[in-house]
């Protein structure tokens, strides 16, 4: 059977690296560091991008 979003160890990992960078791109807003936080908030496409990768390849079963 196939896990839910919540029991994927792989979305598990892409929730969590999504989170950490909106994070650092915060802290990075809130110190001024303007170029530092484009390049997070890039980080983080690109880690949105790899998870919905994984959602179209890999069935889950609702929540």
């Amino acid at each position: 059977m196939y896990p839910t979003r919540d029991e994927c160890g792989i979305c598990d990992r892409y929730r969590s690296a999504v989170n950490g960078a909106m994070g650092r791109a915060q802290w990075a807003r809130v110190q001024g560091f303007q170029d530092e936080a484009d390049a997070v908030r890039r980080e983080t496409a690109d880690y949105r991008k790899g998870w919905r990768e994984h959602l179209a390849q890999v069935p889950h079963r609702p929540a």
